[in-house]
């Protein structure tokens, strides 16, 4: 198997079984957290793909990755990651809030 097949494939099953155990968190619980936590992993899946993308764009005829590529996923990831953050953060600051009451 080629390797940009292979990348495919790793990068398909990713996002696949990332959007699989989002469906899984979020329906597992009750809880507003679980909820979140759903929401969060189900985020991963554009990021999944945008990584296969990339790496695959990257595979020019000198077989490296241009600088704009890298950073461009640098802040799509970083963005991701942020945003689960501050979800989670909001979460928990009105769960203590409630709690307080």
């Amino acid at each position: 198997m080629k390797p940009e097949s292979i990348l495919r494939v790793t990068t398909l099953l990713a996002a696949a079984g990332s959007l699989a155990l989002s469906v899984y968190i979020y329906f597992r619980g009750t809880g507003e957290f679980h909820r979140l936590d759903g929401i969060y992993v189900g985020v991963w899946v554009p990021s999944i793909l945008s990584l296969g993308a990339f790496l695959l764009a990257g595979r020019g005829k000198d077989k490296t990755m241009s600088t704009a590529a890298l950073f461009g996923f640098g802040c799509v990831i970083f963005f991701v990651v942020m945003t689960g953050a501050f979800m989670y953060g909001l979460a928990a600051v009105k769960q203590i809030a409630d709690r307080d009451k």
